[in-house]
């Protein structure tokens, strides 16, 4: 029996689908092409993407603390990762982000 593949615990099933090439493919062009797919799913997903500038969401966030670069990241993914749920659960994570660092700040304050 073959080991699971490590990839299926990372991407959701759907995402994993996406990567398998196409069967009629030459073998070198499925390899370039699952590695092409496997890189934009990883370093550049989509709905990290939408940005009308081009920026992609970790150029923001790389300079924000913890809870600040989060809850940037969960409203500017809202709405674009296909599902008005997703879209949903991503801005009750920016609030969630917001609210933890709003704590934070008072608590130092208050010493």
């Amino acid at each position: 029996m073959s080991a699971p593949n490590k990839l299926e615990n990372v991407f959701p099933k759907d995402d994993f689908e996406t990567l398998k090439p196409e069967s009629n493919e030459p073998a070198m062009s499925r390899n370039v092409d699952a590695d092409v797919r496997r890189d934009r799913l990883v370093n550049h997903p989509e709905h990290y993407k939408q940005n009308p500038n081009g920026i992609e969401v970790i150029e923001v966030t790389r300079h924000l603390n913890f809870d600040r670069g989060n809850a940037v990241k969960c409203i500017l993914r809202a709405g674009h990762k296909g599902d008005v749920n997703d879209e949903i659960t991503d801005l009750e994570k920016a609030a969630w982000y917001i609210n933890d660092e709003i704590n934070r700040l008072k608590s130092e304050r208050n010493g």
